[in-house]
């Protein structure tokens, strides 16, 4: 698109979005769409329900995806139960110099031959319909408010960590990270589906002090406020940071947001990076750490991921047993991905196939919301009281492999209950027999049910069922109760996982 206006320096587009802003008289104060729950722990929806999130990876949708393109994923993926979606308004680039969306249009003026952060690339107008009004921005701008329409919350990182800041040549110092965070804030402050995600897949290191003013910033614009020297005011944002994976072989190493940021204002809820058995471990230590904050895995295996062509493509039982290990484990939600997805159509070099619209029908993705119907399960009460239970196995608890091979075995059992022992829900990844502690549970006795998690149904003796029915009833439980020992349905193999649940009611 041939630009005929450029745009004023850092210091006059912060004023003008600063006065914006202070007449958007339809702004929120406080009011989110999104809360975090009295005990820190979990989100609750706009009516003060429990809201649990079910999350996909598409990073790249607003540079790949026509307008046309983009609602077709959106209502894919309503369909199948998601209620997140995840995307970078500035994805990662062949260097700064270079990313151009689906109707050819780029972020920022040039200042040679990079971008220049203070620079937005913007039109007025901003219609449609007509080419050289429509720009970048108005393309981001499409896909927030259709989003929105269709009832998702959005996962937004402003910039992906690697070329735009934690490289050499990257574009961001700290004043124009505050000045970038803060014209997206302004931009995007009546929007109140947002949750804002720092980072992007690296450790801060020293551009720490980057990403905290330009998380300043959001806040400042959410506020209509411009103040880099001053205090911000949070409370108006939900913010996070991505942490990537921990490569080591030990168990007990692994990172998270928590990490570097646990104690900053600004971060509200934690996000962490790993395979499933240093997931589960990392979830587990930060939903342990003071002060309480929401934690949950942000990102984890990718369905059809294959690591070289002598090792198979990760499959839906790999996908699913990431996600309630780690659910189990405390997470308030999930995010799934697909590698044949994420980029929509970008050659990526561990799929095989990258036909977007293909891979959106893959079984993994069809399941995931398997999960989210379970938590349905709980009443509010027990949900905001749910914690990690693996004190009710009494047999062995097993491990998730470290491999990045999906024919190693997984034979974790995790468990979660409420907090009163009123329900309890044990997973098991393989399908083996586990024995459970009784007398964790609250009194006198117990029903017991199986949740199939590949369709969803309930399994009572040979038949499932859409509803819940158990498949033994009146089991003593509560102080004097002794152990129980439960077999799930057909035999322990790779697969075949279920989902105990003991409920009272």
């Amino acid at each position: 698109m041939v630009r005929q206006s450029q745009w004023l320096v850092a210091a006059v587009i912060l004023s003008a979005v600063t006065l914006l802003a202070q007449r958007d008289s339809t702004a929120r104060e406080s009011k989110l769409a999104l809360s975090i729950s009295s005990n820190g722990r979990y989100f609750a929806g706009r009516g003060g329900e429990p809201a649990f999130l079910t999350g996909d990876t598409a990073w790249r949708i607003v540079v790949q995806l026509k307008r046309e393109e983009m609602l077709a994923y959106l209502d894919k993926r309503r369909e199948q139960g998601f209620n997140t979606i995840l995307f970078i308004a500035l994805p990662w680039a062949d260097r700064v110099a270079g990313n151009r969306n689906a109707y050819g249009d780029e972020p920022f003026h040039r200042s040679g031959a990079n971008y220049d952060p203070a620079k937005p690339d913007v039109t007025p107008n901003g219609s449609p319909d007509n080419a050289t009004e429509y720009d970048y921005w108005d393309h981001v701008d499409f896909f927030v408010q259709a989003a929105e329409r269709k009832g998702f919350y959005l996962a937004f990182l402003p910039c992906w960590g690697d070329p735009w800041v934690n490289t050499e040549d990257s574009i961001f110092t700290q004043t124009s990270a505050y000045a970038y965070g803060q014209w997206v804030g302004a931009r995007y402050r009546r929007h109140d589906h947002i949750l804002w995600v720092l980072g992007g897949d690296t450790r801060p290191e020293d551009k720490a002090p980057v990403y905290r003013a330009m998380a300043e910033g959001l806040a400042d614009g959410t506020n209509g406020v411009n103040n880099p020297d001053g205090q911000a005011e949070y409370g108006t944002t939900l913010m996070t940071y991505h942490e990537p994976k921990k490569w080591t072989d030990s168990l007990d190493e692994h990172d998270s947001s928590a990490t570097w940021f646990h104690n900053d204002p600004w971060l509200d809820f934690n996000s962490c990076q790993e395979h499933p058995e240093k997931a589960a471990r990392a979830i587990l230590g930060d939903f342990v750490r003071k002060p309480v904050k929401p934690v949950w895995l942000f990102e984890g295996r990718y369905e059809a991921y294959q690591r070289d062509s002598d090792t198979p493509p990760w499959d839906a039982w790999s996908i699913r047993y990431q996600a309630y290990q780690s659910v189990f484990s405390g997470g308030f939600g999930h995010v799934y991905g697909h590698e044949g997805v994420f980029s929509f159509g970008l050659t990526e070099p561990h799929a095989a196939d990258v036909d977007w619209r293909r891979n959106l029908e893959a079984p993994g993705a069809q399941q995931v919301g398997q999960l989210a119907k379970l938590m349905k399960v709980l009443t509010p009460r027990q949900y905001w009281s749910r914690e990690p239970a693996q004190e009710l196995i009494a047999s062995r608890i097993g491990v998730s492999p470290l491999a990045n091979d999906p024919r190693e075995g997984n034979d974790r059992i995790s468990a979660t209950r409420a907090a009163d022992g009123s329900i309890a829900m044990v997973y098991i990844a393989n399908g083996r027999s586990v024995s459970i502690r009784m007398d964790r549970l609250a009194g006198p006795a117990v029903d017991a049910y199986w949740y199939n998690p590949r369709n969803g149904q309930w399994r009572a003796g040979d038949e499932e069922h859409s509803s819940r029915r158990p498949f033994q009833s009146g089991l003593a439980s509560g102080e004097a109760a002794g152990a129980l020992e439960f077999d799930p349905p057909g035999a322990a193999a790779s697969g075949n996982d279920w989902v105990l649940v003991l409920s009272t009611r």
